[in-house]
């Protein structure tokens, strides 16, 4: 979700950058650098297995993301429907339905927010929507890690820790 933010925020920097020799060299960097020197691979092919992940998330997630053209309240409202998302575990069932119950008043108050700024009837379905985008993305990551672990990535125990807890691995870097 960050990075799709940060797309959306400075599209004109991504759009000249993604897809350029120079963001596929960022890309052979990333991945190279956290591989052990004796086990490092080519560059070139560094980018042939890693830069698909990059790529997809730009055009399936990113970009879509920033034609939803979404504002601040917006993504707030995003970010709160991902952290009390429907993966509940180790919580009570007082808990369950505390995070059901907030997540009700989230999408209500999109609702008014919306309906208050005389958008379309619409356009909670599409911001709504984005969630489904990074459910994707999410799913793309897990593919990811598989790749890094076959290619002696090493990945910060936190990220992936961070990353399979819960459904909040969207940022692609």
């Amino acid at each position: 979700m960050e990075s799709a933010i940060d797309y959306s925020t400075n599209y004109d920097q991504f759009k000249s950058f993604v897809g350029t020799d120079e963001y596929y060299k960022k890309c052979a960097y990333f991945y190279g650098t956290s591989m052990p020197e004796e086990k490092r691979i080519k560059d070139e092919d560094t980018i042939r297995i890693f830069s698909p992940f990059w790529d997809w998330h730009y055009s399936e997630v990113a970009h879509p993301v920033y034609l939803k053209k979404c504002d601040k309240v917006e993504y707030m409202a995003l970010f709160l429907l991902l952290l009390f998302d429907n993966a509940y575990t180790n919580i009570s069932e007082e808990g369950v339905k505390l995070c059901q119950n907030i997540r009700k008043v989230i999408l209500k108050e999109l609702k008014g927010y919306q309906s208050d700024k005389n958008s379309s009837e619409m356009r909670l379905a599409d911001t709504i929507d984005t969630l489904r985008l990074l459910e994707k993305a999410e799913q793309k990551l897990q593919e990811k890690f598989v790749l890094c672990g076959l290619h002696n990535v090493v990945l910060h125990d936190d990220y992936k820790k961070y990353s399979r807890s819960k459904s909040y691995d969207h940022i692609i870097f």
